[in-house]
Order: structure tokens, then C-alpha cells, then sequence
């Protein structure tokens, strides 16, 4: 029984900073060290004032440009005047970014606290962002917070049903069970033109409270450009404690806030267990190279990370922590959510694509200086030109890798060109075509490497001058608008360029009755889409197609399928091999479209079933057919009801694998992946908007991006969809090494992980113990699971048991061969 009494009206003083927005990241540094300064100037003027500010970046930007501010502030937060929110680098967007990110937001944020202030933030803090996934009160917890606070989706704003009558307080529950209690701020993170007085007003009848809850939020000050509280908010409270006698009108903290709703109602509150969503479903979309350059980066850091590790344990060299630390921050600021969202001006981008190249060049020259120290060390002194075959991936994996030809072997403008022979390390002949290269002209030789967990295998090639080299007669087979290999018979429409026919025959199901189709939709809305829930209004499609194959070979063969629309044309590149049931798809897309979306559809042959998108570390189920716009990453899937051709019924899904897209629909049976939407940059309804006033549109240009798509037998559990995702974002790589003798041999691993819904993202040093490192583990599925993460290098492995959708960060000594769990901030 929840005791009456009056009602208590936390007030929190704040100022929301966009350091990216209408402006570039130079401007959003003044408008930081002017908010924080104007804080710190009213706390002098008013005792009773307090102010709550996140984003560890904020600070290190004042604590190198005004020392004596930055020790100001130090001593508020000695004293109890100024909140530390949030724990995390920057206020990210909190659909797109993978994972692993979101444990590097606070990783690195809530260090800076502890080591700047001797605190952590204790709530989570993402006012401003458009939508939050579902992993994050296992992060959160695991990262030391107690609680979060946001205020998109609004439920005054109806973008997000509540559960009815039980307000918008509630406990946040993650699939592994982590739980922490969560507060949607009533109408705004600020106060605007309207005065203190009506927030106040608005604030406490909040249709949305829970039943008997008297302990209110009320956020007042002028934010996006800072600002923050004014002398006027300030002395507009006192004057309030007059105007408002039934109310307790209390100058107080988000931490304040949460202790006193757990105190009162903890027990009391309802549950949520899933993201939270829909706001500005636009921004999944929008500004889409973006959104591919971040993936890119991720996925590059992660694999250079491994890699960098891995030559410093051999090696014996010091750790990279502190360059990968500040390749992190980068990356992590980059994925504020106005940038990240593409919801800022278009010169921001400019600043966002350099800032993002500087990230891959740097991780780029770390991996490769660790490939190119192993390389030298392996001993490749047999015949041939030797390829280093180098997986990113803690598994095993096989994988079509090309080679130029040109490379290893003198070019000969006369004469017959010889045969050459692929051998593994053991000598063993590899089967091998010739196939495109890079450019015109350009002699290459393509082959299935089969390569060890997170380690390397060699092969040579050399010339055959004894006798002819035996081919490969039987696989796939490539003719006109047909490809077909032992798994797929895929028939494409010669006058439209999409899929006809997508046939299982070992399964002997029809999968699909259309797919890579580009399909052109109207989309009048602005940079977010405020206001909509999807896209339904299909203007045309691409057609005018030429289809025709441009490899073929019994190993691989390829398929080239041109198609335009308007002032927009496409080029797709799909293939098929003989060995591994991949279906590849490369596109060149060249657009030229305003006021226009473009998504490509995959209609299927199943009977009812649900969709499924995979989430930062970890996944999402939807109902499927309605056009609702939902976020994504690296896969999509839908799984139904399938019949073969003798009648009979089984379960049957197709999955849609990307590098680099975000935002997805079902309708009918159609599963459709958004490529790009083109607003205007940074249009805000209700602002008047025309072509004739010559704003710049977005996603104009070339856009080139890699899919795969996955028919399964079954769920998507079985057929591995999330490896196979982290596959097509993380490919082998081959490495061209000169013949030299070396200490270590053709073919190792260093880290295997042997669970197939177990993934080990990372591997790297611990932040404080150098002799150690972290590795995270995360179980892709939502099903309990034991897998053995091993060293086989150095001899060593251990048993690990995760939980349902588990993150677990292992410290491990491999000169002791001592393991122990750790938290997300490395802390035992």
C-alpha cells in the first residue's frame, strides 16, 4: 500500500547538447564549454541549484580547453551539485550501432569518470535518442547503472504503446533477465518557450503517471545548442514553490529521482521486455553511407583487435590498447544519434567520412602489421608463391578467396600461358578456376580456402610444366538467365532483372517467386519521417534489364544483371559456388532521385510465419505483413510454413544477410530491405521545402554493398544466420608472401570458440592488466549454452556456460592459465 502524500516535483536542471546537428562538431565544442560554464557561474548565484550533464567527450573537451572550468566542476561534483548522467562517451543512436559499441560507450566513459572524478554514472542516460535495443539493461547493469531515462518514444506523442494504466515508469528487462527500472520523460528533456510554470503544469497532470506515484520528473532548461538553466528558470522555481502549495517543487537529480521510485513503487512497477520503439523510422535509412562507413569501422576495429592481440602475445610486443582506445572514441562519437541517425546538416558528413577514413586507414595498418609479422615468420620456403590465408572469426571457416595471378607470376605478352597447380600446406592439389579480376584485363585465380579459427593456412601455387593439370568438370552450371549448383536453381527475368524463381532442390521447395527486386517508392516525409510508421505508396520498379553471365566455371559461376529506373541504374553481380550453399550478391547502385526510397524485395513462398532482425548483441521478433518500419543490422529473416513439391509441409525461412542496412518491412510475404531514402539533408516538418530552392537531397550518388542471401530448412537458429552475418562483415583475406624459411608453421589458430550460437566478438587486452586479456562472448540465439573457448596455440581451454542472450567478458592469463568473468568495464 503506497502511503498518500504530496507530490514531489524533481526538478533537474539540464542542458541538451546536440555537439552535431545544425552545425559541425567545432561549434557543438563552444556550445559544451559555454553550457558547462554557465552552470557553473549559476551554482555560484543560487546554493539551492543542481545540474545533471552526460557524455564523458563533453568533459574531455573542457578538461583540455579550460583547466580551471574542468576543476570547477570537479569540485560540483565533490559536493553534490552536479550530476554525472549517462556513463557513456556520447549519447549514441541506440539502434545502429552493433553491440559491442554500446559496451565501448561506457567502457570508456565510465573509466574517464572514475579516473577524472572518482565516480561512475549510476543511470543511463539517452534523452534524445529514437529508439533503444533491447540488450541494453544487460549492458547497462553490467557497466555499473542502476537505471535508465530517456524520452523517444513519447507517450504523449503516441509512439509507443505503454502498458495501459500502468504509466511510463517501469522495470527494463533484457532476454538474459537483467532488469533495471526505466523513466520516459514527460514531453521534453527541456523547457521552451512556453515558461516554467506550464512544464510544471504539464508535467505533474502527465496522463501517463502510474496509479498513487508521487515522485514526478520535470527537466527545464534550454537545450540542443546548450544553454541550459537560466537566471530567469531559477528564479521562476522560487516563485513556483508559491504558486504551486500542493506540490513539493525540489531541486534535485536523476539519481535522487530513481532511488525514491524504487523506494515507493519498486515492486509495484510494470514490465517491459523488449526494445523500445518507433520514433523517426526514417532515421534508420537516411544518409545511408553513414551508416555503412560505421559498420565498417566496427567490424574493422573488431578484427584488427584480434589480430593485434594475437601478434602481441606471439611477439612478445607492447599492447596497441591506447591507439585502439582512441580509434574507439572516434568511432563512438560518430554514432551521436543526430550523426548517426542522419538527421544533420550536410557538411557534418564531410567531418563524419573523414573522421571515419582516418578510423579504417589506422585499423587497417594494425591488422595488417600483425598479418605481415606472422606472414614473415611462417615458413614458406617450398616451390610456389606462397598465399596467406588470415580468419577474423574465432571458428573455422571455408571461403572463396581470388588472387591476381599477375602478382606471382611475370607477366608474358607472348606465348602460351602455363597451367598452374593450388596446393594446401600439406601438398595437397585445391581445386582452383580463373576468374575476374580487380580491373580490366587483370589474370586471376580463385579457389576454396578452408582456414582455421581466428588464425591463418597457406597455400602455394606454382606452374605446371610436366603435363596438364586436371579440371573440374561437374558443379555449376551457368547459361543465359539460369545458374544453378547442387543446392539452388536460380532463374532471372530477362526483362525486369529480378529473381523469377529461387528453387531448394535438395529440399525441393520453391523459395522464392521474386526477389533483388528494386522497388521505387514516393516518400514525401522529411529527414526523420516524423509522423509515419512505414512506406506503402510504390511508384515503379526497375526494368529495362540485361541479364547475361559474365564467369563461368564448374567452381563459380556469375551472373551480371543491369536495370534502370528514371535517372537511376543498377548493376548486380550474383554467384553461386560449387562447394558451400552461399548465394552472393554484389550491386553497384548509381541514384539520382529526390523525394524517393528505394527497397529491395524478396517475395516468398511460405505460409504464414514471423520475422526476425537481428539487434546489438542480439535479436528481435516481429509480426510480419503490416509495412511497419523496424530497425536492424546485419540480418533479416523470415521463417514460415514451406511445401515440396510432393505436397508435404516444413518449416522453411529466408534470410537476408547485409553490410551495411538498417531498416527493414514486411508486407504480403514480401520481406524488404530499405537501401536509401533521399529528403532533403537536416528538413524538419513543418519547415517549407521545395526542389526549386536548390537543397542539397540525400543518398545521391554511387552506392556499392555486398548481401547474402540464406534459404534454410528450418529455423534460422539451425542454419547459423548470425555467423554467417559476422561472416559476410568480416571476410578472409589473402596475403601474397615471398618464399623464406621461419619458425612457424603453415596453418594455426590462436583463438576457438566451438559453439555455433556462441560468438567470441572480441579479443584484447585488459585496460589495466596488460599480461591479461578480455575476451567477450555473447550467445546469439536466446537458448542456454556451454561452449569451449580455447588457445590452441598456447595450449590452453576452458568450459564457459552462458545463460539466454548472455554477455560474458572472460580476463584470461595465458601465462598462468588462470580465467576468470569479469564486468563490461573489466572490473572482477
Amino acid at each position: 500500500m503506497v502511503e498518500t502524500k504530496k507530490p514531489v516535483v524533481h526538478l533537474i536542471g539540464h542542458g541538451h547538447i546536440d555537439p552535431v546537428w545544425g552545425w559541425r562538431w567545432m561549434e557543438g565544442c563552444e556550445e559544451v564549454r559555454a553550457t558547462f560554464r554557465s552552470a557553473i557561474q549559476l551554482m555560484k548565484e543560487f546554493p539551492e541549484y543542481k545540474f545533471t550533464a552526460s557524455s564523458a567527450a563533453f568533459y574531455a573537451w573542457v578538461e583540455d580547453l579550460e583547466p580551471e572550468l574542468f576543476k570547477e566542476i570537479q569540485e560540483a561534483v565533490r559536493e553534490g551539485r552536479w550530476e554525472i548522467a549517462g556513463g557513456w562517451w556520447i549519447e549514441p543512436d541506440c539502434n545502429i550501432p552493433h553491440g559491442e559499441s554500446f559496451v565501448r560507450q561506457g567502457l570508456y566513459g565510465q573509466r574517464y569518470f572514475r579516473e577524472k572524478f572518482g565516480v561512475q554514472a549510476g543511470i543511463g542516460f539517452n534523452p534524445d535518442s529514437f529508439g533503444h535495443a533491447g540488450v541494453l539493461p544487460q549492458i547497462l547493469r553490467k557497466q555499473g547503472m542502476q537505471a535508465y531515462c530517456y524520452l523517444r518514444p513519447n507517450a504523449g506523442h503516441g509512439e509507443m504503446e505503454y502498458p495501459e494504466g500502468k504509466g511510463t515508469v517501469f522495470h527494463w528487462k533484457a532476454k538474459d533477465g537483467s532488469s533495471l527500472i526505466a523513466a520516459n520523460i514527460p514531453w521534453s528533456y527541456g523547457s521552451w518557450q512556453w515558461g516554467l510554470f506550464l512544464d510544471i503544469e504539464r508535467h505533474t497532470s502527465w496522463a501517463w503517471l502510474l496509479p498513487g506515484q508521487t515522485d514526478l520528473l520535470s527537466f527545464y532548461g534550454i537545450g540542443n545548442h546548450g544553454g541550459g538553466p537560466s537566471r530567469a528558470n531559477l528564479h521562476s522555481i522560487r516563485e513556483a514553490k508559491e504558486r504551486f502549495p500542493h506540490l513539493e517543487l525540489r531541486h534535485s537529480s536523476l539519481t535522487d529521482f530513481f532511488t525514491s521510485i524504487e523506494r515507493n513503487m519498486g515492486e509495484d512497477l510494470p514490465v517491459i521486455d523488449h526494445d523500445l520503439q518507433f520514433h523517426a523510422v526514417g532515421c534508420y535509412s537516411v544518409v545511408s553511407e553513414v551508416k555503412r562507413l560505421n559498420r565498417a569501422a566496427e567490424h574493422a576495429l573488431l578484427s584488427a583487435e584480434r589480430f593485434a592481440t594475437i601478434e602481441s602475445l606471439i611477439f612478445n610486443s607492447p599492447p596497441a590498447t591506447l591507439r585502439f582506445e582512441r580509434l574507439w572514441k572516434e568511432v563512438l562519437f560518430n554514432q551521436f544519434h543526430d550523426i548517426l541517425a542522419g538527421s544533420s546538416i550536410q557538411k557534418a558528413y564531410e567531418d563524419c567520412r573523414n573522421s571515419f577514413g582516418q578510423v579504417l586507414h589506422e585499423a587497417l595498418s594494425l591488422e595488417d602489421h600483425a598479418r605481415q609479422k606472422l606472414a614473415a615468420s611462417i615458413d614458406t620456403s617450398a616451390e610456389g608463391r606462397s598465399l596467406v590465408v588470415f580468419n577474423p572469426s574465432p571458428w573455422p571457416r571455408s571461403e572463396w578467396v581470388i588472387a591476381s595471378r599477375d602478382r606471382f607470376f611475370e607477366f608474358r605478352s607472348q606465348g602460351p600461358e602455363l597451367p598452374i597447380q593450388v596446393l594446401d600446406e600439406e601438398s595437397i592439389p585445391v581445386a582452383h578456376t580463373h576468374c575476374l579480376g580487380e580491373f580490366p584485363g587483370q589474370r586471376a585465380v580463385g579457389f576454396m580456402a578452408s582456414v582455421p579459427a581466428l588464425g591463418y593456412r597457406t597455400y602455394r601455387v606454382h606452374e605446371v610444366t610436366d603435363g596438364p593439370v586436371p579440371q573440374v568438370e561437374e558443379g555449376v552450371c551457368c547459361q543465359d538467365n539460369l545458374v544453378e549448383n547442387d543446392f539452388w536453381r536460380i532463374e532471372i527475368c530477362r526483362s525486369r532483372g529480378v529473381i523469377a524463381s529461387l528453387f531448394d532442390k535438395k529440399n525441393q521447395v520453391q523459395v522464392l517467386s521474386e526477389g533483388l527486386a528494386f522497388k521505387v517508392l514516393s516518400d514525401s516525409s522529411d529527414t526523420w519521417s516524423h509522423g509515419i510508421r512505414g512506406y506503402r505508396s510504390e511508384t515503379g520498379s526497375f526494368g529495362g534489364a540485361t541479364v547475361r553471365p559474365v564467369e563461368v566455371s564448374a567452381l563459380r559461376s556469375v551472373l551480371r544483371i543491369e536495370s534502370h529506373w528514371g535517372a537511376s541504374h543498377q548493376d548486380t553481380w550474383l554467384t553461386l559456388y560449387r562447394d558451400v550453399p552461399t548465394i552472393d550478391v554484389r550491386t553497384r547502385l548509381h541514384w539520382n532521385e529526390a523525394f524517393t526510397l528505394l527497397k529491395l524485395a524478396f517475395t516468398t513462398c511460405f505460409e504464414g510465419g514471423i520475422c526476425t532482425s537481428e539487434s546489438a548483441y542480439g535479436f528481435e521478433e516481429h509480426p510480419t505483413g503490416h509495412y511497419q518500419e523496424y530497425p536492424c543490422q546485419g540480418w533479416i529473416d523470415m521463417t514460415g510454413v514451406a511445401r515440396d513439391r510432393s505436397g508435404r509441409k516444413q518449416q522453411y525461412g529466408f534470410a537476408l544477410l547485409n553490410d551495411g542496412f538498417h531498416g527493414f518491412d514486411t508486407c504480403d510475404k514480401s520481406l524488404r530491405l530499405t537501401i536509401l531514402r533521399s529528403p532533403a539533408y537536416r528538413h524538419h516538418d513543418p519547415d517549407a521545402l521545395s526542389e526549386s530552392e536548390g537543397w542539397a537531397f540525400t543518398g545521391q550518388g554511387v552506392h556499392e554493398f555486398r548481401l547474402r542471401l540464406v534459404p534454410h530448412a528450418g529455423g534460422w537458429r539451425t542454419a547459423s544466420v548470425p555467423r554467417l552475418a559476422w561472416e559476410l562483415n568480416e571476410p578472409l583475406y589473402l596475403h601474397q608472401e615471398s618464399s623464406h624459411p621461419g619458425s612457424l608453421p603453415g596453418s594455426a589458430s590462436f583463438l576457438c570458440v566451438d559453439h555455433p550460437r556462441v560468438a567470441a566478438s572480441v579479443l584484447k587486452h585488459h585496460e589495466d592488466k596488460p599480461e591479461c586479456v578480455a575476451v567477450r562472448l555473447y550467445e546469439t540465439t536466446g537458448q542456454s549454452a556451454e561452449a569451449e573457448v580455447a588457445f590452441p596455440w598456447f595450449k590452453a581451454s576452458w568450459k564457459v556456460s552462458l545463460g539466454p542472450c548472455e554477455i560474458k567478458t572472460l580476463q584470461v592469463d595465458l601465462g598462468t592459465h588462470e580465467i576468470r568473468e569479469v564486468n563490461l568495464l573489466e572490473d572482477e
